[in-house]
């Protein structure tokens, strides 16, 4: 079965950005991470598979697949501007883990309804383990010690 995801792209301004593998891939402005996400929860996509932050050369990114019960899924990114992205956990209560793992690893910052940042507290990491050990900054700093 293929899901028309055309009226929820128009409304939050998504971006088609492939179809990686069957799962169909949306690009998003930051500002409409939250809307976007609340509104694929409501179209049936309820399961959050995966939410990551990924450093690329000049920006981080956020990526969140979601699958609805008939196993469809659907992958969206954002760029994670410094300020933060307003978190997911009040739509899929299970995000505050992946958010957290994601800062944790990478120094994504998201944001709760009153623009503060949600907590950090570690999950993986030692206390005494350098800071964002996925970030290529991490990455040089291994090799050159």
């Amino acid at each position: 079965m293929t899901v028309d995801f055309s009226n929820w792209a128009a409304a939050v301004g998504a971006q088609v950005d492939g179809d990686a593998v069957g799962i169909a891939g949306f690009r998003l402005e930051p500002g409409n991470w939250r809307a976007a996400l609340s509104g694929l929860h409501d179209l049936g996509h309820v399961r959050l598979e995966l939410l990551a932050g990924v450093d690329r050369e000049s920006h981080d990114e956020v990526y969140a697949v979601l699958t609805d019960g008939l196993g469809t899924q659907v992958m969206v990114c954002t760029t994670a501007p410094p300020e933060g992205l307003a978190s997911i956990v009040p739509i899929f209560p299970g995000a505050q883990w992946h958010e957290q793992e994601a800062h944790e690893m990478v120094g994504i910052v998201f944001r709760d309804d009153q623009g503060h940042e949600v907590s950090n507290e570690p999950l993986l990491l030692r206390p005494d383990h350098p800071r964002f050990p996925l970030r290529r900054a991490a990455e040089k700093a291994s090799e050159s010690s």
